[in-house]
């Protein structure tokens, strides 16, 4: 009997600390993402830069196809997507994303706000000063997004949106100097 309970207190201690460890790996994992992308999106000399490092460590990180759709002015997006974008989005798509950017709330999968209205998840791109255009993710099929992956989604893309706003401004700079 007391090798039973030895075994079973063994095995419980065991299994917690294996559940810690498998925890402290999945952390380490997010941190080094989020690193990476810090990391490019400073070294990015322009917005086209930035878009494309975005781009591919979203598509690293969450295993997920992504278009983004900078701003026309404070009222519209762009027509077209960025060309790095790996998506191509019709016209219905267009329009969601239209409605996320004037509305600054995601929409679509994984989303509280219409969540069968398309299989992509869109998702505003802005600053406490502007509103800067929106990301499109596809996940594939049978993905998931727990919290813990949204939250490091929302701060990618925060992460994303201050380098974007530093090309936008770095550009009016540039602007302002040649007036």
């Amino acid at each position: 009997a007391m090798y039973f309970v030895i075994a079973s207190v063994s095995g419980l201690l065991i299994s917690r600390i294996r559940m810690q460890q498998l925890m402290l790996h999945q952390r380490e994992k997010k941190t080094a993402a989020l690193y990476n992308l810090t990391r490019n999106l400073s070294a990015a000399q322009s917005l086209d830069d930035v878009t494309e490092f975005s781009i591919r460590r979203l598509n690293e990180t969450f295993r997920a196809e992504v278009v983004f759709i900078y701003a026309a002015d404070d009222k519209s997006l762009n027509k077209l997507p960025h060309p790095s974008s790996l998506i191509k989005i019709d016209d219905a798509e267009w329009n969601i994303a239209q409605l996320v950017f004037l509305s600054s709330e995601s929409v679509g999968r994984f989303t509280d706000a219409i969540p069968s209205i398309s299989q992509i998840t869109y998702m505003p791109l802005f600053t406490k000063d502007r509103k800067l255009g929106v990301a499109g993710l596809l996940f594939p099929e049978n993905s998931t997004l727990d919290k813990e992956m949204e939250s490091l989604l929302h701060t990618f893309l925060s992460q994303i949106s201050i380098a974007i706003e530093r090309e936008y401004l770095k550009d009016l700079a540039k602007q302002n100097l040649v007036i």
